[in-house]
């Protein structure tokens, strides 16, 4: 026996409709999304969806979770054509993906994450988050309502930094590109040293060993912590010559001037450089340079 459910039906008949498939009075209830919320029907235990391809996440997500009420094992089939685009096969691995109990608040984040926030002020549902992410569209929000409320971000400044090495997750290592910038995002967010070997782990424990362009995007990464920490804007390092740019100049005046004075290697630009040559030796004791040296993927002065 079969019911069928639509929403140009009236109130009275399509609540008949939904009482006999709960009451067991109809075995098949063939019916459209408006089943989607508020239908709890705990003896339904298998659905079928025809075309999931052009269901929305939060709708099929919203569909999948009217059967498994009860205490039956729940199965639910979606129905696709051989060729779907690629933004409905993004969705469907989505909630392949998220199949567990309290999987709600991924499969939203990933739903806001690719229709977009919409405007703050405004109807339209999408707009500049796709051009820059959602991570980065509140950054740049949060960013903007400090400014017009004159109060100071509470992201460190980035610092500007140049190495000579490729520092980055190659196709061989990370194959799917999403992974990769699933990875990235990851990375950006370490704010401490353990941040860091936390991701680390995590890589080594899916993909295998580091290779060198990866190790070298995790130094990268500890010495832009390590540069947010001393204050310092600039890095750039050369063959010949490490150059460091200063937010606010921690260093003595009658210090560096002994410093430049006494070790040619070194010399301080009128803004605010301190250049050393890389082939001399260095002794630093004015601030944690070792430390930093410490951390750089190829041969540096003790």
């Amino acid at each position: 026996k079969i019911g069928i459910a639509h929403g140009r039906m009236d109130p009275h008949s399509l609540e008949e409709v939904i009482l006999d498939f709960y009451q067991k009075k109809t075995n098949v209830l063939l019916c459209t999304s408006l089943i989607e919320s508020g239908i709890d029907i705990p003896s339904a235990n298998t659905l079928l969806v025809d075309r999931a391809d052009t269901f929305g996440l939060a709708q099929l997500y919203q569909i999948r979770g009217r059967v498994g009420r009860g205490e039956q094992r729940a199965y639910a089939y979606l129905f696709v054509p051989e060729n779907v685009s690629e933004i409905a096969q993004e969705r469907l691995t989505i909630l392949e993906r998220f199949a567990s109990l309290g999987s709600g608040f991924q499969v939203a984040s990933h739903d806001l994450e690719m229709r977009g926030g919409g405007d703050l002020l405004g109807a339209e549902q999408s707009g500049n988050i796709h051009a820059v992410g959602y991570d980065l569209y509140t950054e740049i929000l949060q960013d903007a309502i400090s400014e017009l409320q004159n109060t100071p971000s509470q992201r460190p400044p980035e610092p500007e930094i140049h190495l000579p090495h490729p520092s980055f997750l190659t196709e061989t290592y990370v194959p799917s590109i999403k992974q990769r910038i699933a990875l990235y995002q990851s990375l950006s967010q370490c704010a401490e040293e353990a941040d860091c070997l936390a991701w680390e782990n995590q890589l080594q424990d899916r993909f295998g060993p580091l290779p060198s362009e990866t190790q070298n995007l995790l130094w990268l990464m500890r010495i832009k912590l390590l540069l947010q920490k001393m204050q310092i804007a600039l890095l750039k390092v050369s063959t010949e010559k490490i150059a460091l740019s200063f937010r606010t100049m921690p260093l003595d005046p009658q210090a560096l001037f002994t410093l430049t004075k006494t070790h040619p290697q070194y010399q301080l630009k009128p803004d605010k450089v301190l250049l050393e040559k890389a082939t001399n030796s260095m002794q630093s004791i004015y601030f944690e340079l070792e430390t930093f040296f410490q951390l750089l993927p190829w041969e540096t002065p003790s």
